[in-house]
């Protein structure tokens, strides 16, 4: 469960900047 919580968190900087793309 550490693994999604970072995962998402990490996603969330990336999807903002890359406009949302990395959504898998």
């Amino acid at each position: 469960m550490s693994e999604t919580q970072t995962s998402r968190q990490a996603d969330r900087q990336l999807g903002t900047q890359t406009g949302r793309q990395t959504r898998r």
